[in-house]
């Protein structure tokens, strides 16, 4: 069991993301295994006031998590899972917070899913899933529901500019 880590000291292994952990602390359990030229890694960690920073974009969380690593030690290729248990996000620029967020992240070093991940925003219950692709030149597809919203997306990200190829849904009786 490890307590209190923090996030400066594994610099190395996230700075090429393009974010950076400035604070925050992490307490985990970690059961490690290395077999036939794959280090593997389940992970139960309590996050607590975790700041995320990337460009003018600054989240906060804390959170419940159960994560699932396979490590490929031949190409250096990083898979797995996380599954998010009952957590809270803060964006500075945004009030107030997402909270009750649940539901599983899986990743591949080409893209990011997630499937039935849910939260509460504004005293409103919703659910999403989708997939964003190529990190460095990220494509997203995306639903989003709620009692009130129904909406499907996909869209580009080149540099500050979003193409959107597909934006339709429906919110209460009205259609887009």
């Amino acid at each position: 069991i490890a307590r209190d880590l923090s996030p400066k000291g594994f610099l190395s292994y996230y700075k090429n993301f393009g974010f950076s952990i400035p604070e925050g602390a992490i307490d985990a359990l970690i059961n490690l295994r290395l077999k036939d030229e794959f280090l593997n890694a389940d992970l139960e960690a309590q996050i607590r006031e975790l700041t995320l920073t990337k460009d003018e974009i600054i989240a906060k969380l804390n959170s419940s998590v159960k994560a699932n690593f396979k490590y490929s030690l031949s190409d250096k290729q990083l898979n797995g899972s996380l599954d998010i248990i009952d957590a809270k996000l803060k964006l500075e620029k945004i009030e107030p917070i997402f909270e009750n967020i649940n539901g599983k992240l899986e990743f591949s070093p080409s893209q990011l899913m997630w499937s039935g991940l849910s939260f509460k925003y504004l005293n409103t219950e919703y659910k999403t899933s989708g997939a964003l692709t190529d990190f460095k030149a990220p494509a997203v597809t995306a639903e989003l529901s709620s009692k009130d919203l129904q909406l499907e997306s996909a869209f580009a990200v080149n540099g500050k500019f979003i193409k959107f190829s597909k934006f339709k849904g429906q919110y209460i009786n009205s259609e887009f």
